[in-house]
């Protein structure tokens, strides 16, 4: 805030001190004088002046404000509002018969009261088991859920044999907050540059809230130019989304990009985002007194931490001692076999791409797994041997 809020006893001494360098007449303004009266009167007068500067300040600069203020700030400079409540998103590992296809309209998953959908139907393979993308039905932080809660699919198709999520569920979000609200105002500069991704970006966003960067992936086989979208939640726009929000765009593209005729894009694509997906299988000693629900969600939000999409950038990698290192610093981890650690090697990861952990196996020293309170897991389907056909077929 610009502007300081004084006290009454501070401004009285200005007003004193003022009136003392001015005048000989006065020597000294001793309390319950008609002189300590004028100066506290001119200081309260003072003071209200000050704070009603301080409030237009608070609708001036997005730094100063909170709360409806904020709003109407955003407002004011074109900013899109504030951004309420999303969905989260995970994987699930699927063991059925082969051929056991799982509709996403139909088949809905469930665990710690949370309903998730998958986006898009999944036929399982001829090894039995598969990953399936999922959302959650309803929004806010609460959906984030821990891993290995989703236990259920409703109704079971025929073949059904299990399901869970390795890894936890994450970007269910609440109301966005003042802090980043704020922080989404001071960058909202960035739309008066044309042409740039940050500005696409930013059209994107006045239409759908989830949406976290857009990357330059090409051009495809008619020359267009494709725009790959990554959401904060980690959620796949449908082929009707993706269509429906290249024709809000349309009027934001540049000359090149928009025919004002027909009012139709004619040179840009918009696609999900692309993951390379990392698998994690690891054999770690616990402390005696260890939770193993804890310990499973402090190392998944680590690593969550690790590869966050908003702070990633084209050309990194995942390194593979970073990911042991996390695993290694997990308060109640003893000690981990970085012989049996996978993956082994770093990630190279595609610069269209994003990194996504998908797989989290966490196995005891002797491979067994380790099962979590709920026993939602079976041994049955996690071999306790290296699968390689699984490794280069399904992971790959």
């Amino acid at each position: 805030m610009i502007t300081r809020i004084t006290t009454i006893t501070e401004l009285k001494r200005l007003f004193v001190e003022t009136l003392l360098n001015k005048t000989s007449k006065v020597t000294k303004v001793s309390d319950q004088s008609i002189l300590n009266g004028i100066a506290y009167g001119t200081a309260k007068i003072g003071q209200k002046a000050l704070k009603e500067v301080a409030l237009v300040e608070s609708h001036l600069f997005p730094e100063d404000a909170f709360g409806s203020n904020l709003d109407l700030i955003a407002q004011r400079n074109g900013i899109s509002d504030r951004f309420g409540a999303s969905s989260s998103s995970t994987y699930l590992r699927i063991v059925a018969d082969p051929g056991t296809i799982y509709v996403a309209a139909t088949n809905v998953f469930i665990g710690g009261g949370i309903t998730f959908e998958l986006t898009e139907d999944l036929t399982i393979g001829s090894l039995g088991v598969g990953y399936g993308k999922v959302r959650s039905q309803s929004t806010g932080s609460k959906t984030n859920i821990a891993s290995l809660t989703i236990s259920t699919v409703t109704p079971a198709p025929n073949g059904h044999i299990a399901v869970a999520n390795e890894y936890q569920a994450t970007g269910g979000r609440d109301i966005e907050s003042d802090q980043t609200f704020r922080i989404r105002i001071k960058n909202g500069s960035t739309f008066t540059s044309r042409g740039t991704l940050d500005y696409i970006a930013q059209a994107l966003l006045v239409f759908n809230e989830d949406i976290l960067k857009v990357y330059n992936s090409g051009v495809n086989d008619q020359n267009q130019h494709i725009i790959s979208i990554a959401t904060q939640n980690g959620i796949d726009f449908t082929d009707n989304e993706l269509s429906q929000l290249l024709v809000d765009i349309t009027p934001y593209l540049s000359l090149g990009e928009y025919n004002g005729t027909v009012n139709a894009s004619v040179n840009v694509v918009l696609q999900n985002i692309q993951y390379q997906y990392i698998d994690l299988d690891f054999r770690v000693e616990l402390v005696q007194t260890a939770s193993v629900d804890e310990v499973r969600r402090d190392i998944q939000t680590a690593m969550t931490k690790y590869i966050d999409p908003r702070f990633w950038k084209p050309g990194q990698r995942v390194e593979w001692d970073n990911l042991l290192q996390i695993v290694k610093d997990a308060p109640q981890v003893k000690y981990v076999n970085d012989s049996f650690f996978t993956p082994n090697i770093d990630t190279v990861v595609d610069p269209a791409k994003l990194p996504r952990i998908r797989g989290f196996i966490m196995r005891d020293l002797q491979g067994n797994l380790i099962q979590d309170t709920g026993a939602v897991i079976s041994d049955v389907f996690y071999p306790t041997d290296e699968d390689i056909a699984f490794q280069t077929t399904i992971v790959k």
